[in-house]
């Protein structure tokens, strides 16, 4: 699918598509998924839906034990 691995990290890959940028981190069966473009995420999440048995559980609240909240500043971690 044209994303290549992280270097500091072998369990997260990026793709750069014109300005777009996608993320995945991928944790055992756990994934998520953050761009710049929502339309890329889209058409990400239908072609992994292709190959893998997929559920969307919609905007990250958890992952790893870490809370993530979304706000008008950005995106704050916190365990």
């Amino acid at each position: 699918m044209g994303f290549q691995l992280i270097n500091a990290d072998h369990t997260v890959f990026f793709r750069q598509h014109n300005d777009h940028t996608t993320l995945v981190a991928v944790y055992v069966d756990d994934m998520i998924i953050i761009g710049n473009n929502e339309e890329e995420i889209a058409q990400l999440k239908v072609q992994l839906g292709k190959e893998f048995e997929a559920k969307d559980l919609g905007l990250v609240r958890y992952f790893l034990g870490i809370e993530a909240a979304c706000g008008a500043e950005g995106v704050v971690l916190s365990r």
